[in-house]
């Protein structure tokens, strides 16, 4: 039935849409073309003034650059700096606001005051008030070392207190020959020992500290080639941790003047230590010479000789460095060793 009626009012229904579209469309437009808008181009037919050229005299403003706010100048000797620009009012992280209101203009430097509104608890006021700032910034010099005018005439002292460094100590041991084989027919001698030890030491920087130790070592030679003597220690200290130290020395002892009874020794070591904590801490060898003559006085035999030896060693426990200021240091050690000894049973 839709159909038919709009078959028989065609004209009526296509009249109807055409006035539709003139409303809809047209009429619209035409509004929007007579009412000032930024939002659709159109050309302004109004007639304006031309601009007048700005005078020779006057200054052209500088355009407000749109780099991000970087809080004043890039020196790092300035304090406190606020900048004269209102840009980033708002900070993005925080929410916290600041402000600036320029003040006056210094030969070409502006100076403004300015307002950060991120107080703490333990934040005081300034002289402008809480949160308020009015200081341009400053420009300090802080020297390090040397000043930049030094010119080398004037004297530099420099004092340094340093605690002395000293170490009280006392150590018992315990020695002992468990085997010993002389053979009188190859003149040669071979003997084996243990020995024992516990210390206790002081020390002004480290305290008091603990020291065991347990070593052993085996001596075989002839007595026309001379001895060998090999030894290896193991040490605990409560300071330094456990050192495992071993070494391997060769002696030799001739007669000069038989008739004289004036003879001669040398000997010559090598020996190295390993610690727990350091590493491996030094590398050392010896060599050493000696004279002597016996004699009999009152059925007793007499030596008297001198001597002479050597050491060097390499150290691993500390690197290397060149130290900036160096100290005169004085150092002392005395060492006192007492050896009691007996013979139980012999080959």
């Amino acid at each position: 039935m839709i159909l038919q009626f709009a078959a028989r009012r065609k004209k009526t229904f296509a009249s109807l849409m055409l006035a539709l579209l003139y409303f809809e469309v047209i009429i619209p437009s035409y509004a929007i073309a007579n009412v000032p808008s930024g939002t659709l181009p159109r050309r302004d037919t109004i007639q304006v003034a031309e601009k007048l050229p700005v005078p020779a005299t006057v200054k052209s403003v500088r355009k407000i650059s749109k780099a991000p706010f970087i809080g004043g100048p890039g020196q790092p000797e300035s304090q406190a700096f606020h900048s004269v620009n209102n840009e980033n009012m708002v900070d993005l992280f925080s929410g916290d606001f600041s402000y600036s209101i320029p003040l006056i203009d210094v030969d070409g430097y502006p100076l403004a005051i300015g307002y950060n509104s991120g107080i703490s608890m333990e934040q005081e006021a300034s002289w402008v008030g809480l949160g308020w700032n009015i200081n341009p910034g400053a420009i300090t010099r802080n020297m390090r070392g040397l000043p930049d005018d030094f010119d080398g005439n004037d004297t530099i002292q420099k004092i340094a207190s340093v605690k002395e460094n000293k170490t009280v100590g006392g150590t018992i041991g315990l020695g002992m020959e468990v085997f010993g084989l002389p053979n009188s027919k190859k003149d040669t001698t071979t003997k084996v020992g243990f020995g024992a030890s516990l210390g206790i030491s002081y020390n002004t920087y480290k305290g008091i500290g603990l020291e065991t130790g347990l070593n052993a070592s085996i001596n075989a030679g002839a007595k026309g080639m001379g001895t060998f003597t090999s030894a290896l220690s193991f040490t605990n200290s409560s300071r330094d941790g456990i050192t495992v130290g071993s070494s391997l020395a060769y002696g030799m002892s001739r007669e000069i003047v038989k008739e004289n009874n004036i003879g001669g020794a040398a000997s010559v070591s090598v020996g190295s230590a390993l610690n727990t904590r350091a590493g491996m801490k030094d590398l050392t060898f010896s060599l050493g010479t000696r004279q002597y003559k016996t004699a009999e006085v009152n059925k007793r035999t007499v030596s008297k000789g001198w001597g002479s030896s050597f050491s060097s060693g390499i150290s691993f426990a500390y690197p290397s460095f060149t130290p900036n200021i160096t100290l005169p240091y004085t150092s002392s050690f005395i060492s006192f060793v007492a050896k009691v000894g007996s013979e139980t049973k012999g080959l």
